[in-house]
């Protein structure tokens, strides 16, 4: 059976990660503006959600679909999920397809 591949985002502020890549936007939309690169780690969907819950302590605050369109056109709706803990100032993306 497939399993299905989430991608998790993990953007937790507890930890002092510093972007090594950092440039400066070439297309600015923000003036001053930065672009990073944001960790993307893939697991199956339940491991991620028992590890958020249990490991961070963070508490899903929103559930909803994002349309992701590929070069071709094609549209694939992926379900998202944003966990937080608002104690240890710590949040997470989800997107699972």
């Amino acid at each position: 059976m497939k399993k299905s591949l989430t991608f998790l985002l993990l953007g937790l502020l507890s930890f002092s990660i510093t972007a090594t890549a950092q440039e400066e936007s070439k297309d600015e939309y923000i003036s001053g503006s930065v672009m990073t690169q944001k960790p993307v780690v893939c697991v199956d969907a339940s491991k991620a959600i028992s590890s958020l819950s249990e490991q961070y302590e963070e508490k899903p605050i929103l559930m909803g679909q994002e349309p992701f369109v590929f070069p071709d056109g094609s549209v694939v709706h992926l379900r998202i999920m944003l966990w937080i803990n608002a104690k240890k100032g710590t949040f997470t993306v989800i997107q699972i397809p």
